[in-house]
């Protein structure tokens, strides 16, 4: 996974919904109090809490802005080059306890009055994959019956392993994104929540490569050699997704 491979075990809790844009719409939400200051740290990941009782963030303005839209990282597009450099401490807090919805439309607000953030949504063709199932059927365990329909599901991503815990198919296109770095558009048409473990040499770049036979005696192949042998395949393709465009932003202003 370039330049963001996973030490350990990361634990995604994946939303699929988008809020609004910012700029878009008269009264928005707003926190009752807020704080931006610059971070002259040399972390290289950011750190948060993001909850109804509020947001707090030590990141880069990207960041700020994947957090704003449920949108990862490679979803944002242009701006000036210090939104990925310049780091900021965020702390905001609403005047009472919010949804994790309208605590994005003020944080949305925050950075449209803090940093004069502009933005729009477009769809763009990318380089990608597509997840489908093989001409010979899916070969999965039996579907989850103890999970809500509106369950999240969890990721856990580290060590050469992809593990799905009552996880969509939608979900487990999001975690092999973050193995091959790409974007992963789920294709399957399989409903229902599943428990999958992938494992794969994931040491071995040669090993991401679709046509690259699992390693004689290890028995460990590509991400594409644990998918087969559940009956799924990963099309490489230019795949529609939608992105967040940076029309302007600005250094924030003084608290």
């Amino acid at each position: 996974m370039t330049g963001s491979r996973r030490i350990g075990l990361v634990v995604l809790i994946v939303a699929l919904r988008w809020s609004s844009v910012s700029g878009q719409q008269p009264n928005r939400p707003e926190f009752d109090v807020a704080s931006v200051k610059p971070n002259t740290g040399d972390g290289t990941h950011p750190s948060y809490r993001f909850d109804g009782g509020g947001f707090s963030m030590d990141g880069f303005l990207v960041n700020f802005i994947d957090s704003a839209y449920d949108v990862e990282n490679y979803q944002v597009i242009g701006g000036p080059a210090w939104i990925h450099t310049d780091r900021y401490d965020v702390q905001a807090k609403p005047a009472e306890t919010s949804t994790k919805p309208q605590v994005r439309e003020m944080l949305q607000t925050l950075l449209a009055e803090r940093f004069q953030l502009k933005v729009h949504r477009e769809t763009r063709m990318m380089q990608g994959y597509v997840l489908t199932v093989e001409k010979g059927g899916a070969k999965l365990p039996a579907p989850r019956t103890d999970v809500a329909p509106d369950s999240l599901g969890v990721v856990q991503v580290g060590g050469g392993e992809l593990w799905y815990r009552a996880a969509t198919f939608n979900h487990i296109a999001t975690g092999l994104r973050l193995e091959l770095d790409q974007p992963v558009v789920n294709e399957t048409g399989i409903e229902g929540h599943y428990d999958l473990k992938l494992r794969f040499d994931e040491q071995n770049a040669d090993l991401k490569d679709p046509k690259a036979p699992p390693q004689t005696g290890l028995g460990i192949g590509s991400v594409f050699t644990a998918l087969h042998e559940f009956g799924l395949k990963l099309e490489a393709k230019k795949v529609p997704i939608e992105v967040v465009v940076v029309d302007s932003a600005e250094h924030p202003s003084e608290n």
